[in-house]
């Protein structure tokens, strides 16, 4: 028999807390000590609101994509995958966020090419927007090789060195012996002397 799970059901605030939310985007000062209190009470919301990182992705993605919804689910599609990817070996909340950094950076960096490709496409290589384009490419590849960088460096700090006792169970794989001079195999060394014994 088949059964079906039934998704958790969105929380829904009351009238209330969209007036707040509406007064403070309007610029209340009025507001404040109200949201403060409303988003110690409602954490989640505070964290979708305020989610930084999902601003930086949808408002590239919409620069990205322009109006054409297909393109944008596609890309936000293809970051996902790509931070999915990331976060697998990502063990710390550091390496968390620069996974984060490194999926921004790579929507920057690639519309960029993209952007610039357009630019020669129409035959403006040497135009004035021409090489503003390349020079917004370079700053994002620099940013999204930071990023990639910085990552990689704290994952290899991050991870613990192998002790002497694992070295010496990990063992050195015996490679085939080496022939030195006509008829004579060069031996592994002798425990005692540490001088190859030869034929």
């Amino acid at each position: 028999m088949c059964t079906t799970t039934n998704p958790p059901k969105e929380k829904v605030y009351p009238a209330e807390v969209k007036e707040l939310l509406e007064r403070g985007n309007s610029g209340d000062p009025t507001a404040v000590p109200e949201l403060k209190k409303m988003f110690t009470e409602n954490p989640e919301l505070a964290a979708a609101l305020g989610d930084l990182v999902r601003h930086a992705e949808q408002a590239l993605l919409t620069l990205a994509a322009g109006e054409s919804f297909t393109a944008r689910e596609a890309i936000a599609h293809q970051v996902a995958q790509l931070r999915d990817r990331l976060a697998r070996t990502a063990a710390s909340e550091l390496e968390k966020l620069l996974v984060d950094r490194v999926a921004v950076s790579w929507v920057e960096v690639y519309f960029g090419d993209v952007e610039l490709a357009h630019q020669l496409l129409h035959g403006a290589g040497d135009a004035p927007a021409s090489r503003a384009a390349a020079r917004r490419l370079d700053r994002a590849h620099a940013r999204y090789l930071a990023a990639v960088k910085a990552l990689a460096t704290v994952q290899k700090l991050l991870r613990p060195a192998p002790s002497a006792v694992d070295l010496a169970l990990r063992g050195v794989p015996e490679g085939p012996a080496v022939r030195r001079g006509r008829g004579r195999t060069a031996r592994p060394a002798s425990a005692t002397s540490g001088v190859p014994v030869m034929n």
